[in-house]
């Protein structure tokens, strides 16, 4: 609701040119934050890959992989 009013009335947008103006800004703004941060080490980006795979289905991944 706040956010609805302070588009509106403040700055002259709706929230549907909000949206078109602010994805490519943050397209940009995650490419460039990928771009500076370092890579993950093994141990983490295993970890991620874990929590990402349900446990039913990791030993039909490992199969298949």
């Amino acid at each position: 609701m706040f956010t609805k009013c302070v588009l509106h009335y403040g700055q002259g947008f709706d929230e549907l040119r909000f949206g078109m103006i602010n994805m490519p800004v943050n397209l940009i703004l995650m490419v460039v934050v990928s771009l500076i941060t370092e890579e993950l080490d093994q141990e983490t980006q295993d970890m991620v890959d874990a929590i990402r795979v349900p446990k039913g289905k990791a030993a039909v991944l490992a199969a298949d992989h």
